[in-house]
């Protein structure tokens, strides 16, 4: 798997609120990742290859929305917040996605640095 595909791709998962599955939109897909039913905003960031948005359920549980740009898949994981650090994270497959105020960043299962992009 690329870098690039990393910001969005995976495999399904359990969302904070429910178990939600990775979507596979056609490559004519809008890039938008929108908030479901329920949840609220609170966090966004666009980049050159994909759109991030974290939303906060009334429940106080996080969740990531992730959309690539050029095929239009969309990935959606649980997330949290690290208050100390500044950033929402997320897991998938366990890789880590680190949406920050201006950028994501991935970093593989080891904590190793994968790719960084800031916002546009």
């Amino acid at each position: 798997m690329t870098t690039r595909s990393r910001l969005a791709a995976g495999a399904a998962v359990v969302a904070a609120a429910a178990a939600t599955t990775l979507l596979a939109a056609p490559a004519s897909a809008a890039p938008a990742a929108y908030c479901a039913a329920g949840s609220s905003q609170v966090h966004s960031v666009s980049t050159a290859t994909a759109v991030v948005r974290i939303c906060q359920f009334p429940s106080g549980a996080f969740q990531y929305r992730g959309t690539l740009r050029e095929t239009g898949h969309t990935g959606v994981f649980a997330a949290s917040y690290e208050r100390v650090r500044g950033y929402y994270v997320a897991r998938n497959r366990g890789y880590y996605y680190l949406v920050w105020r201006n950028a994501v960043e991935v970093r593989d299962p080891g904590y190793n640095f994968v790719s960084y992009e800031s916002a546009q």
